[in-house]
């Protein structure tokens, strides 16, 4: 997004008069994105399963499946126990 100095003075008479009724000073960035978020789908298709209880089915070929493999197995134990108490 290009900034016209139109823009630029615009911004600029909002920040200085906000200064003047604070103490403080006021500094505007303009950023393309303040991150890329490569993390957020990881971290979603993570975490959904596990808080809903629906992890997939998985056999143990390497550390992540042993991983949900054993989330599975927990979870299902743990669904068993509260059934027999109910």
């Amino acid at each position: 997004m290009k900034c016209t100095q139109e823009d630029h003075d615009a911004v600029a008479a909002t920040i200085h008069s906000a200064e003047r009724r604070t103490s403080g000073q006021l500094v505007c960035v303009f950023a393309r994105a303040s991150s890329a978020y490569a993390h957020i789908p990881i971290l979603w298709a993570s975490v959904i399963p596990v808080a809903t209880g629906r992890l997939p089915h998985c056999g143990a070929r390497g550390f992540l499946d042993a991983l949900v493999a054993s989330a599975c197995a927990e979870a299902s134990a743990t669904r068993s126990r509260s059934s027999r108490c109910a």
